[in-house]
């Protein structure tokens, strides 16, 4: 498959045989590098420049198309989705911290599933470290019930989940410098991540629920959608 007349190099073919049966999207959308699958991103949206993600290199370019379809498969399987209470407005704290938790939980989640094909990331995870280690060495620290607080939590774990061990040792570094209570609820949802991996509907609820409790976040401000009931709890 091409994107922008960019050729998906392997895995990218082995990943599209296994999930394209999940992706509704037309595949013309794909290779027009659409917002439909890249949002923001898309080059429907960035016109008249390319999006930024076009420029990376074969392998990372590889596994980002295939991380960004992940997400639509997610949506097919009827993952769980996070909620919000009503009264909340799209540019509140809530929402905000509602948006990061699901994005971290979806973001486990497809680590699990990409991991048997091997993509190789190394250009996006360097540039991922790199900007945490400007933001941890520069950006004021949360005080007391600031609910930036949740959000560097969830951004710790996640960071430990996606960078490799010497990209990770650095930015623990400060992590523990600057915020070492922060740490410790960053490695108690480490700690309940599944160890076979997140590869079920019930395994991404579950690690939701745990994730939210971890969090302290307000199980009726914060409901769980539960795609096989359908019911809010």
């Amino acid at each position: 498959m091409e994107v922008l007349g960019r050729t998906l190099i392997s895995p990218f073919n082995n990943f599209w045989n296994t999930f394209s049966q999940d992706i509704s999207i037309n595949k013309e959308f794909i290779e027009q590098g659409h917002s439909l699958i890249f949002q923001d991103q898309g080059v429907d949206q960035t016109t008249p420049y390319p999006p930024r993600w076009i420029e990376l290199p074969d392998p990372d370019l590889a596994y980002h198309v295939a991380h960004e379809l992940s997400h639509l498969v997610l949506n097919s399987r009827k993952y769980p989705r996070l909620l919000i209470g009503n009264q909340f407005k799209d540019d509140s704290d809530q929402n905000r911290i509602k948006d990061d938790l699901q994005e971290f939980v979806d973001h486990v989640t497809i680590n699990f599933l990409l991991k048997p094909f091997e993509f190789r990331n190394d250009f996006i995870t360097q540039n991922t470290a790199n900007g945490a280690i400007r933001g941890l060495s520069t950006s004021p620290v949360p005080k007391k019930n600031d609910p930036w607080l949740v959000t560097w939590a969830i951004r710790y774990c996640e960071l430990k989940v996606g960078l490799n061990p010497n990209q990770w040792s650095t930015v623990e570094m400060l992590y523990q410098e600057r915020v070492p209570k922060i740490v410790r609820i960053g490695e108690d949802l480490f700690s309940e991540i599944p160890l076979e991996g997140i590869d079920t509907q019930i395994k991404a609820l579950d690690f939701m629920k745990e994730s939210r409790q971890i969090l302290g976040l307000d199980t009726k401000l914060f409901p769980i959608l539960d795609s096989f009931s359908e019911n809010l709890f």
